[in-house]
Order: C-alpha cells, then sequence, then structure tokens
C-alpha cells in the first residue's frame, strides 16, 4: 500500500473499528500522534484523546485519524481498555 492512497487506508481503519467492536473486549480507543514538526494539526490537536468505542463520534474520528493522508503525519488510534467485563 503507498502513502496517499485514502480510499485503501480508510477501509483498513474501518476494518480495524469493526472488529474491535465485534470482539466486545475493547472498551476505548486512544489516539496517537508523531508529536513532532511534521504532524498533520488534526492529529495534534487528538493526540492522547481516550474515548469510548461505543460513541459514534469516536468511530468517525478515529476512521478519519487512521486514513490521515499527510505524508508526514503517522497517526493513529489503537485499543486502550480491554476487558472480558
Amino acid at each position: 500500500m503507498q502513502q496517499g492512497d485514502d480510499g485503501s487506508l480508510r477501509e483498513i481503519a474501518t476494518e480495524n473499528l469493526n472488529a474491535w467492536k465485534e470482539a466486545g473486549v475493547v472498551k476505548t480507543l486512544k489516539y496517537y500522534s508523531a508529536e513532532d514538526a511534521e504532524e498533520c494539526a488534526p492529529c495534534r490537536r487528538h493526540h492522547g484523546l481516550i474515548v469510548r468505542i461505543d460513541e459514534e463520534r469516536s468511530a468517525k474520528t478515529c476512521r478519519r485519524l487512521m486514513a490521515c493522508v499527510n505524508e508526514r503525519c503517522r497517526c493513529y488510534c489503537r485499543p486502550w481498555d480491554v476487558s472480558l467485563q
């Protein structure tokens, strides 16, 4: 996959989010950025944000951040709170 392939990155982000929801053990997501001069402004603002996976806002934000197409940005979100309860 090449950087800037927005469609593929969005598909992967959506598939990851759906798999995490389906597993039922991921409770929250945390957003990460590179925290350097090359990161994009939206990712910088969201760095460290923790949201519940079942919130619609989190789903939209996660897909957008995980599919960032800024060549210099290495943003992503991942499961934060994982619990069998």
